[in-house]
């Protein structure tokens, strides 16, 4: 009994939030926030790690173009 209570219950609440303009204003009252407040906070750290592939990745031409040049004289 209590179960078929819930299941309609769950039912209609899919059904409610189903619609467009209520996905829409779950999107910009949750969804938008949540990504906005993430990326925030996120982001020093992508920069901080984007820098230091860049910055290995330079090493790495640089050790490689000498070696290169003491291989060839």
């Amino acid at each position: 009994m209590i179960e078929d209570l819930t299941n309609k219950l769950f039912d209609k609440f899919l059904k409610n939030i189903s619609t467009p303009e209520n996905i829409k204003k779950i999107q910009l009252a949750l969804l938008d926030p949540v990504i906005s407040y993430t990326y925030n906070r996120i982001y020093p750290y992508l920069m901080l790690i984007i820098i230091t592939f860049i910055l290995t990745f330079i090493l790495v031409i640089i050790i490689l173009i000498i070696l290169l040049k003491k291989i060839i004289y």
